[in-house]
């Protein structure tokens, strides 16, 4: 058990700034699904680029994946319930 808890303190990722990187991220992943999709959603990919380039590509990539899937719901819902695309 102590070998996981110096692997994490090691861990260079568990930084604050990757750590609020991915938390702003995902949550305007979800708030893009339903306000204001286009601007969340490019908060979402912004942040999902910066976990790539950060070295972590495979969560980065799925930050993006979900940050256009979120947009494109988003502005679906939008048109549908509301009747705009903002």
């Amino acid at each position: 058990m102590s070998s996981l808890v110096t692997h994490l303190k090691d861990n260079e990722y568990f930084t604050l700034s990757n750590i609020l990187i991915s938390l702003i991220g995902w949550l305007s992943f979800w708030v893009s699904l339903i306000f204001i999709p286009l601007f969340f959603g490019v908060i979402s990919l912004l942040a999902g680029y910066l976990t790539i380039y950060k070295g972590k590509v495979f969560y980065g990539a799925l930050m993006m994946l979900m940050a256009m899937f979120g947009t494109v719901v988003g502005l679906v819902y939008s048109v549908v319930v509301v009747g705009t695309w903002i």
